[in-house]
């Protein structure tokens, strides 16, 4: 942070080193120092609220995940995913930034420029920003992925229960095109409770694994929740930034007098690095919430239990999964309706007697 308040106070007198003829920074305009200091305010602000931000959201997100883990732990195949696409990231935007900048700082100081000591140190400050920046935003990827991670377990768990059709009279679904590729398993049951075999050989009762779903998807959506409400503004000014830095290095690539293979390349690599940084942050998000609004079809599970107060009688329960907007617990036209979120999974469970 106090990288970023040397360079957004000094940037008129750097600009005007690099000005043919400039004497007095007074007279740089405000548009000159635009890409420095969009650069040090992106990084001063996202610290600020990171900072803010570590104490409280980010302590939520980090105790939802853990109460989720402490009763349904991540497979060993999941932690290693996990891994492997935090350092891929990681590696790829250190690839993509250290060597070129060092490149270009070497450069400036072998060159004939006066004053190109104070330049080098001005350049690498911000070097230095521009690389903290691509930090935070691979610490907001590996954490949002692990959140995709995790709707991702709920929703083939949920899809495992949806294939678990338990009984050949089960109305057909008018409403889903792929149901005849769904799969129709009769589940183990006793005389009065349909199961799922969603963890084991034995199973257990359907409606508890729905309960047990909704759970977990209600511990990852505030986890979800928190992650959002730490890294929305940083996120997004970071976006903003990047496509300020791609705008400004292809004017002043296009307008130098400057034309070797050398800045050509530079020009390449600095585009390629905000692009791989943008598509990154962009497709996370995106996967990630495309995960909690997945359409896992309409199939019907029938579900039937004898209630402790009338055993002579047998309930049917029918759990349609549907995505929809709604209403929360409640009654609405015969149907007892329960919802995971409002952009998820609804369970309608009818009562027949």
């Amino acid at each position: 942070m106090a990288c970023c308040v040397f360079n957004f106070a000094l940037t008129p007198f750097f600009e005007c080193l690099l000005e043919a003829g400039c004497t007095d920074p007074n007279t740089m305009s405000s548009f000159t120092g635009l890409y420095s200091r969009s650069l040090c305010v992106t990084c001063f602000v996202s610290y600020a609220v990171a900072w803010r931000k570590r104490g409280t959201a980010l302590a939520v997100y980090r105790e939802r995940l853990a109460a989720h883990d402490a009763r349904w732990p991540a497979a060993a195949a999941e932690r290693r995913r996990h891994a492997a696409v935090r350092c891929a990231v990681t590696a790829a935007c250190l690839a993509l930034t250290v060597p070129v900048n060092a490149a270009r700082l070497y450069i400036l100081y072998t060159s004939g420029i006066a004053d190109r000591s104070l330049l080098v140190v001005f350049f690498a400050v911000m070097y230095v920003i521009n690389i903290s920046v691509c930090m935070l935003e691979t610490r907001f990827v590996g954490l949002c992925y692990a959140v995709y991670l995790k709707f991702a377990a709920v929703n083939r768990d949920l899809d495992d229960i949806e294939g678990a059709i338990a009984d050949d009279g089960c109305p057909p679904c008018r409403n889903g095109p792929d149901v005849a590729r769904r799969r129709r398993v009769r589940v183990a049951r006793d005389e009065d409770v349909y199961y799922c075999s969603i963890d084991s050989g034995a199973g257990r009762p359907l409606v508890e694994a729905v309960e047990e779903l909704r759970v977990r998807h209600r511990l990852v959506r505030q986890a979800m929740a928190e992650l959002n409400d730490a890294y929305a503004v940083p996120v997004g000014m970071t976006l903003c930034t990047l496509c300020i830095m791609t705008l400004f290095d292809m004017y002043y690539h296009m307008t130098s007098l400057e034309t070797s293979s050398k800045t050509s390349l530079f020009i390449y690599v600095w585009l390629l690095q905000y692009g791989f940084r943008f598509f990154v942050i962009v497709k996370t998000a995106h996967a990630t919430t495309k995960q909690v609004g997945t359409d896992n079809g309409c199939d019907i599970i029938r579900a039937t239990y004898s209630p402790a107060p009338r055993p002579s009688e047998t309930e049917t329960v029918a759990v349609d999964c549907r995505r929809q907007r709604g209403v929360t617990l409640g009654q609405v036209g015969g149907w007892a309706v329960f919802r995971f979120n409002s952009e998820s999974v609804v369970k309608r469970v009818r009562v027949t007697r």
